[in-house]
């Protein structure tokens, strides 16, 4: 994965399988929650003591990661007012 330079560059790269997740999440009528904030949820929580993960790795943990986990996760961080 040369062509990728920077966590940004990687961003871009997986926002597809970003927009998926939000999408799945939308049909549990949490709208606010937004591909970056997944995102960060990902970048903070789950992949923040791993190193050198293969892309293949990342879009398979955001597709298989619970969405009621980053659910509980906006709500406790993101917003607390969430969907008014």
């Amino acid at each position: 994965m040369d062509d990728i330079l920077n966590e940004y560059d990687l961003y871009v790269r997986v926002l597809p399988v970003l927009r998926y997740k939000k999408r799945e999440i939308f049909k549990l009528e949490y709208v606010k929650i937004k591909e970056d904030m997944i995102w960060k949820i990902f970048v903070e929580n789950v992949w923040n003591n791993r190193e050198n993960i293969a892309l293949c790795d990342i879009v398979d943990d955001i597709i298989n990661y619970d969405r009621k986990k980053i659910i509980v996760y906006y709500l406790n961080s993101f917003d607390n007012s969430f969907n008014e």
